[in-house]
């Protein structure tokens, strides 16, 4: 458990306070629960869409996102890994823009996609999208 685990961690733990509620998707890197444990904060799950043509999990998606935060308001962060497993990468933008007009910080596990930003056939980075982390 080294690397971004640890980098998980620590943005989980600057960016919510213990008892807060952060919302996110059911496949996240296992770091993820590690991080919600050694932080005091309480899960609210979301399962990403399914692919059954390609039979893989992708992403959550931005109505999905915005429907959770409606029904739950004590929601403080969001948390996306993205791109995922399969590199099918999230819509980051638009959800940025649900969590800020919400006040609701966005944080993206982008470990699997540093060269995300670097050219312009990929998307965007998640920083360039407007995550705050």
């Amino acid at each position: 458990m080294n690397g971004t685990s640890q980098a998980i961690h620590a943005m989980l733990m600057t960016a919510l306070e213990p008892g807060a509620r952060l919302l996110l998707p059911r496949n996240a890197h296992r770091s993820v629960a590690g991080g919600l444990i050694l932080g005091g904060i309480e899960a609210v799950y979301l399962q990403p869409e399914y692919s059954a043509e390609f039979g893989i999990q992708l992403q959550v998606t931005p109505a999905a996102v915005a429907a959770a935060l409606d029904k739950d308001s004590s929601i403080k962060a969001v948390l996306l890994t993205s791109p995922n497993y399969y590199g099918v990468a999230a819509d980051v933008a638009a959800i940025a823009q649900i969590c800020h007009e919400r006040g609701i910080v966005l944080l993206v596990d982008e470990a699997h996609g540093p060269h995300l930003g670097l050219s312009k056939t990929l998307p965007p980075s998640a920083l360039q999208c407007g995550a705050d982390a």
